[in-house]
């Protein structure tokens, strides 16, 4: 499991979210944390990803409250979790017949329980997170049996242990951290020293002769920087989730498409979201190499750049 949900309080944070987004007092609440301890949590796992903001709402007292939930990789952490143990089929050496009777009813019905709890877990965060696979759970489940249960967290596993994203572009959100939390110490203590907000006059030369003045305010630039990275770190971030919900769909359809059901497997909205992925692999691993085979067979002579 990704290193920022091994730990303790993170993880408590997610498992919270799983059951529906709230806000930071209603995961207090829920979690049994203490506050600055889920406003920690929370950070971090937005940072890296794994959950974000669903909305704001004004509270009681009227003041302004941000709604978290997962994204879909704070899902899948969420799913790699779990272990779902179908019941014994076999009794065990020396048990009789109506032990292993007795305990195979137990195990059924905690067993029917669990995949119901995941059965509602996958069909709120498929709305929230607009993701058919998840919205759809019931009629995989109804074609598929309950294998699609099962395969759902083994390629949940499989995408923790081996993300679909470009190592390039992983690196490039790590670095962005670490900007990000340079700059925000910086501004920390431009907060703390009112000296190193003092806005500077810099004079401009030029050809060895003072050209103009320009007046220059640290607090200001640190807080522009800040908020670029920021906004180029929520995007990779988005791009990152994105990689996840495709990467994760392909994994398991490869379990599906080898599936002999006895109904017709006929579903407009994974349908849909079969071409959709299709056609976003072609463009993503393909289309350069189409238009390749083109360019060096003679096809395209005279048509570069326009």
């Amino acid at each position: 499991m990704a290193q920022i949900v091994s730990l303790k309080n993170p993880w408590k944070v997610i498992q919270v979210l799983a059951t529906k987004p709230m806000s930071k007092w209603e995961l207090k609440e829920k979690s049994g944390l203490e506050y600055p301890r889920v406003h920690e949590a929370v950070a971090l796992l937005e940072n890296d990803g794994y959950v974000k903001v669903y909305d704001e709402v004004i509270s009681e007292k009227r003041l302004s409250m941000r709604i978290y939930g997962l994204r879909f990789k704070g899902a899948v952490a969420y799913l790699a979790s779990i272990s779902l143990e179908p019941p014994p089929q076999i009794g065990e050496p020396d048990e009789s017949a109506d032990a292993f009777k007795e305990r195979y009813t137990k195990e059924k019905e905690k067993y029917i329980k669990h995949v119901e709890y995941l059965t509602k877990f996958l069909e709120s965060y498929g709305k929230l997170l607009n993701y058919p696979i998840f919205k759809e759970i019931r009629w995989l489940a109804e074609h598929c049996g309950r294998f699609i249960y099962h395969s759902i967290l083994d390629v949940a596993k499989l995408t923790e242990a081996f993300p679909p994203f470009p190592s390039g572009a992983s690196q490039m959100i790590k670095e962005l951290r670490k900007q990000k939390e340079s700059l925000r110490k910086e501004k920390w203590q431009m907060l703390r020293h009112q000296e190193l907000r003092e806005k500077l006059v810099v004079t401009v030369t030029e050809n060895g002769k003072e050209t103009k003045q320009m007046e220059f305010d640290p607090f200001a630039d640190v807080n522009q920087r800040l908020s670029q990275i920021e906004q180029e770190l929520e995007m990779l971030l988005t791009k990152e989730n994105e990689w996840w919900e495709r990467g994760f769909a392909e994994r398991l359809f490869e379990r599906i498409v080898y599936l002999k059901s006895e109904r017709k497997m006929h579903n407009e909205a994974l349908h849909k979201f079969a071409e959709e992925l299709l056609k976003k692999k072609k463009e993503l691993e393909i289309a350069t190499l189409e238009k390749a085979v083109k360019l060096f067979s003679g096809e395209d002579y005279g048509q570069q750049g326009k």
